[in-house]
């Protein structure tokens, strides 16, 4: 995703969950901490890529199904944290485009940096 024209920044992170603080540490198999995704947090200019490209680009690297492997949790579920209402919307339309498509859409709610060695 870093290298598509008009990304300005990539994070590795967590978002979706509830307790303050985790790491990776934390979040590996802890139920207390089993909220927590593991996710990438993009900054782009929208003035030179679109939201559509950027859903373009995810589907086109991402596994969205992985997160129907019964052998996952929580933490490798994948998932669409949208920031506003049109995003939602157009994430929501994007996976029903792909049917069977495992990856969830979501309201974004905070996101904390992975421990530099993620990065």
């Amino acid at each position: 995703m870093g290298a598509l024209s008009g990304m300005i920044r990539t994070r590795v992170g967590y978002s979706g969950g509830t307790v303050a603080e985790p790491t990776y540490r934390r979040v590996c198999g802890n139920p207390e901490w089993g909220d927590w995704v593991e996710t990438v947090q993009l900054e782009y200019d929208p003035s030179a890529l679109s939201y559509a490209e950027v859903l373009d680009a995810f589907f086109r690297n991402h596994d969205g199904w992985q997160g129907q492997r019964p052998s996952r949790s929580r933490q490798y579920q994948s998932v669409i944290f949208a920031h506003d209402q049109a995003q939602l919307a157009s994430a929501r339309q994007a996976v029903a485009a792909r049917p069977g498509c495992g990856t969830l859409v979501e309201a974004f709610g905070q996101f904390w940096d992975a421990e530099a060695y993620h990065q």
